[in-house]
C-alpha cells in the first residue's frame, strides 16, 4: 500500500523485485550449468568404463586362446608320453 501511494517507495519496490528476479535467473542458470557439467562428467566416466570393459574382454579372449593352446599342447605331450611308454614295453 505504501509503495502504491509513494512514488519513491514504488520505484524502490520495483528495483528490489528486479534484483531478486535477476538472482533467481542467475541461480537457474547456475543450476543448468551444474547439470550439464555433471552430465558431461558422467558421460566421460561411462566412455572410460566402456573402454576398460572392451580392453578386459579382449584380455579374456586372449587368455582363453592361450589356455586352449596350452591344453592342446598338453594333450599332444600326453599322447607322445603314452606312445613312448608303449614303445618301451
Amino acid at each position: 500500500m505504501i509503495a502504491q501511494s509513494d512514488k519513491y517507495m514504488s520505484e524502490a519496490a520495483a528495483e528490489i523485485y528486479r534484483m531478486n528476479a535477476d538472482e533467481i535467473i542467475k541461480e537457474q542458470c547456475r543450476a543448468r550449468e551444474d547439470y550439464y557439467r555433471h552430465e558431461r562428467h558422467m558421460k566421460k566416466r561411462l566412455e572410460e568404463a566402456e573402454q576398460r570393459a572392451t580392453v578386459a574382454e579382449q584380455e579374456i579372449q586372449d587368455a582363453k586362446q592361450e589356455t586352449q593352446a596350452a591344453l592342446q599342447r598338453i594333450t599332444e605331450l600326453e599322447a607322445l608320453l603314452k606312445q613312448a611308454n608303449e614303445n618301451q614295453k
